[in-house]
């Protein structure tokens, strides 16, 4: 008799399932005979234990032997593990305790699942504690356990940062790390003390990246600088510009430079012959195939290299930096103090779509053509202007008199100059300084000088626009025996006649400040002279040449006038500026001091 394909196939999944069913409860059975041998053999030893020491099990303490079993059975990842616990709960030492012990064991487990131990019996020798001991030794499994954890944090980094890093060397000992991201430089770089691991920054990250390449070499064997302050160390291979070439260059690895984990420079022919010969090869052709892309980038855009300076206008322009400077002119440049102190500004004129403004001041003081007092007219053009002489100009300014002649100018073209100040020093560094050359440098790197910061090119491009007005205004010719301060009609200006002084005297001054003490003591004792005041303030001698900033430049502010008295000691009386400045109206002007040779 035959029976259908159909059941056979059938009977054959039943006679599976019925083995594999008959072989779990098998196991089942074995397991659960263990446990119970396992409980019996170290119950009287732990109920003994327990009553003398009890133990903590879920943060309370307990001396009941089925109570701390339930708990320790619950918390075990899997029932092979019983014997380990309780022996080690017997034998006391780093295993009286369950709490750590179970953690211990949790984390062993973990990482045996994962491949990350290659002994993954707990019984072994390797995990023994030493015969001849009183307590159980977990160290070695500690230690393993540590390793294998760390080598999952690692594994865990690798998978989050993919695509921030090149691990380009991983062995038994070092591993070398190139972190292409501000988040992956302070993951592979914690715990150490470099700048290019400092959060919420990554200035420092982007100045030892541009043009350079930075490796962290990791020594997996050491965890702080305390421990091996070489534990990590931090390459920065800068490339190098070949001026005839127009390309970058190779450079050897000794003109790199080496830090140790606490940020001090190591020296690379110390350090070199130290480290695996495999690992600096790769170092090495790392850093040879970055020159080599870099180049080819160089080579692919030799034809935009004519149009890049247009680029970059229109770049900016598109991003409103015309039309926030023109705003920033409204706004602020009324208030400059420059300007207040030169009765402000009588005409201001600025037309965004020409990319031109200009201004003149109400009483110019400056001095020009002989003795003859002028406004001289101040105007300029932004990048793109059809009156400037070049697609690479950022802004021009220029000065004219009344009469429409040329006084001064100023042009402020996009070079390695201008450049500098505003991408700093981390775009800028080994960039050509002949004008073709960076020319060829802004085109290879268009995405880093496009990214510029809009705000930061507002400001910039303003305070050279402030610049002009400050080197041109207030030229006073100083009368011998002339006040030290103008009155601009709204605020007063003072300046020093010590070149070196610091005083600015902010109102209200501090309670216990010099200058409010002897303010308070004027208004009592009119007439006071210096070395009265220290005696009857601060009871003790006063010298001459003592304070001598202060009291010039408080004199010279106005707050205090003096009079002469005997012997030619001076006293003091409240000054003609004192109600200004406690009206918050009296200003040093800090662009000027006056000569010690036109005093009275």
């Amino acid at each position: 008799m035959y029976l259908p394909f159909g059941w056979i196939k059938w009977i054959r999944k039943v006679k599976i399932y019925t083995m594999s069913k008959i072989k779990y409860i098998l196991e089942e059975v074995i397991l659960e005979s263990r446990r119970v041998k396992t409980i019996e053999q170290y119950r009287e030893r732990l109920e003994d234990s327990f009553i003398d020491n009890p133990v903590t099990v879920g943060g309370v303490k307990s001396d009941d032997f089925e109570e701390v079993l339930a708990w320790v059975e619950n918390q075990l990842p899997h029932s092979k593990y019983l014997e380990f616990v309780l022996s080690s709960m017997c034998c006391g030492g780093y295993g009286a305790d369950p709490e750590p012990l179970l953690s211990l064991v949790q984390s062993f487990h973990r990482l045996a699942e994962r491949n990350l131990i290659k002994n993954k019996d707990i019984y072994s020798k390797e995990y023994k504690t030493p015969e001849g001991s009183n307590y159980v030794d977990l160290s070695d499994l500690y230690d393993v356990v540590e390793k294998a954890t760390e080598l999952e944090l690692t594994k865990e980094q690798d998978k989050k940062l993919k695509g921030q890093k090149d691990i380009i060397y991983d062995g038994p000992k070092w591993r070398v790390v190139v972190p292409k991201s501000h988040q992956a430089s302070c993951a592979y770089g914690s715990g150490t003390k470099w700048c290019t691991t400092t959060k919420n920054d990554d200035s420092n990250f982007k100045q030892y990246t541009t043009d350079a390449i930075l490796f962290y070499l990791i020594d997996k064997t050491s965890q702080t600088y305390d421990e091996n302050v070489m534990y990590k160390l931090a390459l920065n291979w800068l490339f190098q510009w070949n001026e005839k070439s127009g390309r970058f260059s190779s450079k050897q690895i000794g003109t790199a430079t080496l830090y140790d984990s606490k940020d001090n420079t190591a020296r690379l022919e110390h350090v070199l012959p130290l480290l695996p010969e495999e690992m600096i090869q790769e170092i090495r052709l790392y850093y040879a195939n970055t020159i080599i892309r870099e180049n080819k980038l160089l080579d692919a855009q030799e034809n935009g290299w004519k149009s890049v300076y247009s680029e970059l206008q229109e770049k900016f322009i598109s991003n409103g930096v015309v039309n926030d400077l023109m705003s920033k002119i409204q706004r602020d440049l009324p208030n400059e103090q420059v300007v207040r102190l030169n009765g402000g500004i009588d005409d201001l004129s600025v037309d965004p779509s020409t990319k031109t403004f200009w201004f003149t001041l109400n009483n110019s003081t400056g001095e020009r053509d002989g003795d003859s007092e002028n406004n001289p007219i101040y105007n300029g053009f932004i990048f793109g202007n059809q009156e400037m002489s070049g697609k690479e100009q950022l802004l021009d300014l220029s000065l004219h008199d009344d009469n429409g002649n040329e006084m001064e100018s100023r042009e402020y073209l996009m070079d390695f100059r201008e450049f500098q100040p505003l991408y700093v020093r981390h775009v800028i560094r080994n960039a050509p300084q002949d004008y073709e050359g960076f020319k060829k440098f802004v085109g290879s790197r268009k995405n880093l000088f496009f990214s510029l910061d809009k705000k930061k090119l507002v400001n910039y491009l303003y305070k050279k626009i402030v610049g002009l007005v400050f080197s041109n205004s207030w030229n006073r010719k100083w009368v011998r025996g002339e006040q030290p301060y103008f009155d601009s009609g709204d605020k007063v200006f003072w300046v020093p006649g010590n070149q070196a002084s610091t005083f600015t005297f902010k109102y209200p001054p501090k309670e216990n400040s010099l200058i409010n003490k002897f303010i308070n003591h004027i208004k009592k004792n009119p007439g006071v002279t210096a070395k009265e005041f220290y005696k009857e303030v601060y009871d003790f001698d006063y010298y001459p040449g003592y304070s001598t900033q202060f009291w010039g430049s408080i004199k010279d502010s106005g707050i205090v006038r003096t009079e002469k008295g005997p012997y030619g000691v001076h006293k003091y009386y409240i000054g003609p500026n004192y109600k200004k400045w406690t009206e918050g109206d009296l200003e040093r002007y800090r662009e000027q001091s006056r000569p010690w040779r036109w005093r009275n």
